[in-house]
């Protein structure tokens, strides 16, 4: 039978499936707006008395938050509808900075990092999930990792730009102000992302929505499939090796001699990096390869951070921006590949069970690399990371589907 357009069959159902994509650019513009506190929260949480390793549970307690709801927000993103997800997500990220903005002390920064970490979880895969089945609805979804490397491309630059702003914010204004500005882009992003329409895929329910069919999921991407579980790994190795070492950067441009105003200048150029890279990222995996890759950015990011270990300048600073290429690379590719893996009616389950285990190893990670830095300093906590991210994703080839690149070819073919 041949294919038939959706614009041909449907014309007004075409025009809303493309405003979806035009909203989700819109809203992934707006998510961000966390950045402008960035360059300035680790001084923020010192004036309130917090050591490092006091930062480092606060930042682990995000971390599990997030891991105790990602999967269950996926799941209900799946069963309920991404829309919704998204719309609660928005809403909770506009009530965790509102709290920053008088908030004061360890127990109420919980608080507040309690409400960000659930609303992150919300929207975590659902809006992959979204736009990927709003593209196969199309019968457009070979161009999901283009469109989704462009929009990544862009809300990291518009990241970028939050963190220059949000420095000079928190410097000529008040710690604070970064927080309100925060809240009021999440209150936005709440009200654009209502005006979304469900894909057919996201619409669909299951015939048994229950607990036991979210273990099932889980363990098919963990324990049955070979395939998933190595992209899941070393998803989790590279993530929580450059993750737990980004709390270390403030730390680290202070021994620099870094001003604190500049702290938002040089985040932002990292950040502009890895935009630059999710634009490209598609095609450099088409041309180079997944294995090869992988095998790069582990050397890259191993080696950076051995590297600032061993001696604290201004002029390694620039070296931060090889941790920006796996940013990209986990944004983008292993996203794309996870997609064409899995059931597509389980692809927001999915995404989140990837992103749970990738918290998971970060939380566990950041709190022994927060004593370290108090008691041995940076470079031992650089050290940390440095060899959890090249230990686990060799652990991660060893235990997993050495064929990943031939077996993804395969799944999209049969697509």
């Amino acid at each position: 039978m041949a294919y038939t357009p959706i614009e041909e069959l449907c014309p007004l159902r075409h025009r809303l499936l493309e405003r979806n994509i035009h909203i989700i650019w819109t809203a992934k513009c707006l998510f961000p707006a966390l950045a402008l506190a960035v360059p300035t929260i680790v001084t923020f949480w010192g004036n309130h008395g917090m050591d490092m390793f006091q930062v480092m549970v606060l930042e682990s307690f995000f971390a599990i938050v997030m891991v105790v709801g990602e999967v269950p927000a996926g799941y209900l993103a799946d069963f309920t509808g991404r829309k919704r997800a998204l719309q609660g997500g928005g809403f909770s990220l506009c009530l965790g900075t509102l709290w920053y903005t008088v908030a004061s002390g360890f127990n109420e920064f919980l608080i507040a990092e309690l409400f960000i970490a659930f609303g992150m979880s919300l929207i975590s895969g659902a809006d992959e999930a979204l736009l990927f089945d709003t593209l196969k609805e199309q019968g457009r979804e070979e161009h999901f990792s283009r469109i989704w490397g462009e929009i990544s491309s862009i809300e990291i630059a518009v990241g970028a730009g939050a963190l220059l702003i949000g420095g000079f914010l928190g410097t000529l204004l008040s710690l604070r102000h970064p927080f309100l500005f925060a809240a009021i882009a999440y209150g936005a992003f709440t009200i654009v992302v209502t005006f979304l329409v469900e894909a057919d895929h996201a619409a669909e329910k299951a015939s048994r929505a229950g607990i036991r069919d979210l273990v099932r999921v889980g363990k098919q991407v963990l324990l049955q499939n070979p395939r998933t579980r190595t992209l899941i790994l070393i998803a989790a190795s590279l993530f929580s090796g450059s993750q737990a070492s980004f709390w270390l950067l403030q730390p680290y441009f202070k021994e620099c001699g870094l001003a604190l105003y500049l702290n938002g200048v040089v985040l932002a150029a990292l950040s502009l990096i890895a935009s630059v890279l999710c634009w490209h990222i598609g095609r450099i995996e088409r041309e180079r390869g997944f294995s090869r890759i992988v095998s790069a950015l582990t050397l890259l990011q191993t080696g950076t951070l051995l590297l600032v270990a061993l001696s604290s300048s201004v002029w390694l600073i620039p070296a931060f921006g090889f941790l920006q290429a796996t940013r990209a690379f986990l944004r983008v590719t292993v996203t794309q590949r996870l997609n064409f893996l899995v059931d597509p009616h389980r692809r927001a389950t999915s995404i989140s069970v990837k992103n749970c285990v990738e918290k998971l190893s970060y939380s566990v990670l950041l709190i022994p690399c927060g004593a370290v830095a108090d008691a041995h300093g940076l470079g031992a906590a650089f050290l940390l990371c440095a060899a959890t991210t090249g230990v686990g994703v060799g652990l991660a080839f060893l235990v997993g589907d050495a064929f990943l690149e031939r077996a993804v070819s395969q799944t999209q073919e049969a697509h």
